[in-house]
């Protein structure tokens, strides 16, 4: 069933506080902003997670998992980086991915919750 899911209004990673924007409008205005269609977006320079909230919710939990997952990367200063090995990606991102989700409880009881 689709329907507008409430997330959290903010995901902490590190020392950044993302601001996650589910409103329509302004997602509508970051697509064309950037010229590009999407299901989530994370911007880094303006701190915010788009999140396209009217779909299934495992899609809308995927796309916000997606998102901090590029967010966490940021962080740890790998975006884009193709040419680590799966152990170093892992090694390199995995304490803080671990702390975003320990200080992110909302976050972590959003993303495990089930449809009936």
């Amino acid at each position: 069933m689709n329907r507008n899911y409430l997330l959290p209004a903010y995901l902490y990673v590190g020392p950044f506080k993302y601001a996650i924007i589910t409103d329509n409008d302004a997602i509508n205005a970051k697509q064309l902003s950037i010229n590009n269609q999407f299901a989530g977006c994370a911007d880094h320079d303006e701190l915010a997670i788009y999140v396209k909230s009217d779909m299934p919710l495992a899609f809308v939990q995927d796309t916000l998992l997606h998102e901090l997952r590029h967010c966490v990367n940021h962080a740890v200063g790998i975006d884009g980086c193709t040419e680590l090995t799966q152990e170093d990606y892992i090694s390199r991102t995995n304490a803080l991915f671990l702390g975003t989700l320990q200080d992110n409880p909302e976050v972590v009881e959003f993303m495990t919750l089930k449809e009936d």
